[in-house]
């Protein structure tokens, strides 16, 4: 249901003529749902350029947990990729489980391996879905940092 809606949402936006203000501007509208679809559309059509990278920063701290979830992988697409990591590996103890799963998650798509003992630190989670996702995790960032030193 979400690709549809935010299908949907683009098209409505017409990204081509001045679809991206609008989808920002989506990002503080009163409704979690919408502000969760204008996060997930900017990440998905709009090139991370500075302001929209501040946008993902800012939304870091939505009241939504799954808004903050999905800030992560729109600012772990931003090129100053060792900040960007920084402030996604916060939520890493954030007190919702879909945010710390998403922030795990993000940083090891970043192949961020100096967040790894945070990251550890959700193998002990009291959540099950964040201990299994984290297994997954630490397995594949141990794997990046050995092939790493092999090169």
């Amino acid at each position: 249901w979400r690709a549809m809606a935010i299908r949907q949402f683009v098209d409505r936006v017409d990204r081509d003529r001045g679809g991206i203000p609008f989808m920002v501007e989506q990002v503080e509208a009163p409704e979690p749902e919408l502000r969760r679809v204008a996060i997930e559309s900017l990440d998905l059509f709009a090139d991370p350029d500075a302001e929209l990278i501040q946008v993902f920063a800012a939304a870091l701290g939505d009241e939504d947990p799954e808004v903050r979830g999905l800030a992560t992988r729109g600012l772990g697409s931003g090129s100053d990729r060792a900040a960007n990591a920084a402030k996604i590996a916060k939520l890493l103890t954030d007190p919702h489980p879909i945010a710390r799963l998403n922030a795990a998650g993000t940083l090891q798509a970043m192949g961020a391996v100096e967040h790894l003992p945070a990251i550890r630190k959700l193998l002990h989670d009291p959540d099950a879905g964040v201990r299994k996702g984290a297994k997954r995790v630490v397995w594949l960032l141990e794997r990046e940092r050995s092939e790493r030193k092999r090169s």
